[in-house]
């Protein structure tokens, strides 16, 4: 009896010593850090993957080309991925004409192994689908790219990549606007740390079949888009029994392609600060449900909803005043700010800016969006942006939501978004893309003199800012107002200068030592 103790305890004892071996390798090769969030680059080691650390200047390789990234290879027959948008003097957004299909018939070869990734070799999955061009802004760079994957009868078919959850729809982020390419990456990864939805990236190398040849189109970032479903923005469903409506909404620059949302805000003189207040280029858009799905039952539902929550932020009754945290996601809203301050993220609330509410759930700001032009002005390291943008104006009026704000910070500095943790990581993360990175800027044109001054300025200046956004966050302290209908009207002003993208803001007074809380900024695009 006793040596049959032994041999059982010696039997479950090799098992767990297996599976902790076996999870040990698992997390090897998907690093999760706290929140279940995956970081490629301590994921994978990076490799020496034998191909050339340039590209000719058009783009042309052979099938000799490899990488230890994943490689994405698209096959279009021959047709064009043409760029059909056109810009819209009037709303400053770039969209497709009338009655015109943007989309291009694709085959998608993925190779994604362990190691090196060669196109020589059978590639680890093929699938079919359409392509476009997509993005707000028309340039001569790198294009970004929506595609969406098909079955056989030509209907979305869900599919997991590159380790991300199953998705019809995904996009290729260029990055056109950032050198370093890591921007993106990193914001959406300490973005999923916190209390924040972040679609998941992956880093990748494009390729599109020419001929017999393949056209290298650069480093890109596979990123999942903002809709609703598992492993997106997992909405319960569009309606209830009673009539109420889960919704994404989004506030970002005019698009007439677009459902606007007429909120109680947007219609009220002056109050440019609330949610579907509208710039001279930004409004609040419905992205779900979809344009060609939603009924007038919904949007008049859905900007009841809004209109309550402006009314209750803008209330002069404290009591109505205070009701906003039970409307309010406030967690979300306190990491959003403290996330797109940190990384300078010029825009962020008024630009980009995604919100949703479930059935039965608060509105929630997110998921996060739009970093590519992110700590790309030395001139906004002193300064407090978001004080100002729509809803925050009036959320920073309540002490409880700064004590809240001000303990997050300051607790998340300690570690996960300490100076040295994100100098840490974008090293690691320039470090593990290697070659790939070489390839990107010589067939971008990029001089490695500038792509090294651009990395390190990227690096000084969020140091810079953490440092500064230590001692003066808690400035934002003078925004508490004891009568919401008051003096914080009084005190904020907010400027739109001549055609500017968003709002800017100063405050018109002093802490006692007789300085400027926040000085004036002009924004340019």
């Amino acid at each position: 009896m006793k040596k049959t103790l032994i041999l059982a305890f010696s039997v479950v004892l090799a098992a767990v010593f297996l599976l902790l071996a076996f999870g040990a390798v698992k997390q090897n090769i998907l690093h999760v850090v706290d929140g279940g969030r995956i970081w490629q680059h301590l994921s994978e080691t990076a490799q020496a993957d034998g191909s050339p650390v340039s590209v000719p200047s058009d783009g042309l390789v052979d099938s000799s080309f490899s990488s230890h990234l994943p490689i994405l290879l698209i096959d279009t027959d021959g047709a064009l991925i043409s760029d059909l948008r056109h810009d819209e003097s009037s709303s400053e957004a770039s969209r497709y004409g009338d009655n015109l299909n943007p989309y291009t018939e694709m085959d998608l070869f993925i190779y994604d192994e362990d190691g090196i990734n060669m196109i020589s070799s059978a590639p680890t999955r093929t699938l079919s689908g359409k392509i476009k061009v997509r993005g707000g802004s028309i340039t001569d760079g790198k294009k970004q790219y929506r595609f969406k994957l098909l079955d056989p009868y030509g209907d979305g078919v869900k599919s997991p990549l590159l380790g991300m959850s199953a998705g019809d729809e995904w996009i290729l982020n260029g990055m056109d606007s950032d050198i370093t390419c890591l921007r993106s990456y990193l914001a959406y990864n300490l973005a999923g740390e916190l209390s924040l939805d972040s679609p998941d990236v992956r880093f990748c190398e494009l390729l599109l079949k020419d001929g017999e040849e393949y056209r290298y189109l650069g480093l890109y970032l596979l990123t999942e888009p903002v809709e609703r479903g598992e492993g997106r923005v997992a909405l319960k469903g569009k309606k209830n029994l009673i009539g109420a409506y889960s919704y994404i909404v989004k506030r970002d620059i005019a698009d007439s392609g677009s459902v606007v949302l007429s909120t109680w805000g947007s219609q009220e003189a002056g109050l440019s600060g609330f949610i579907g207040g509208t710039s001279a280029s930004s409004v609040l858009t419905l992205v779900y449900p979809k344009n060609e799905k939603v009924t007038t039952d919904a949007v008049s539902y859905i900007t009841n909803d809004l209109s309550r929550i402006e009314q209750a932020l803008a209330s002069k009754d404290i009591s109505t005043f205070a009701s906003f945290s039970g409307l309010v996601d406030t967690d979300s809203f306190i990491d959003y700010l403290i996330l797109n301050e940190l990384l300078l993220n010029r825009g962020a609330g008024t630009t980009s800016t995604y919100m949703y509410r479930d059935i039965g759930g608060k509105l929630t700001i997110g998921p996060v969006w739009g970093f590519n032009s992110a700590a790309s002005h030395r001139e906004d390291a002193e300064l407090l942006s978001m004080a100002g943008a729509p809803l925050y104006q009036d959320l920073l009026k309540n002490r409880t939501f700064q004590d809240r704000l001000l303990e997050r910070y300051h607790r998340l500095r300690e570690e996960t978004l300490s100076d040295e943790r994100i100098s840490a990581l974008l090293l690691e993360a320039r470090n593990y893309l290697g070659n790939a990175l070489e390839r990107d800027r010589t067939l971008r044109g990029i001089p490695e003199e500038e792509y090294d001054s651009a990395y390190e300025e990227l690096s000084g200046l969020l140091s810079m800012r953490g440092i500064w956004l230590d001692r003066h966050l808690g400035d934002l302290k003078a925004l508490i107002v004891t009568d919401p209908a008051g003096s914080l009207r009084r005190a904020v002003t907010v400027i739109f200068s001549g055609g500017s993208l968003f709002a800017v803001f100063f405050l018109a007074v002093r802490l006692k030592t007789g300085r400027n809380l926040f000085r004036r900024r002009s924004e340019h695009s």
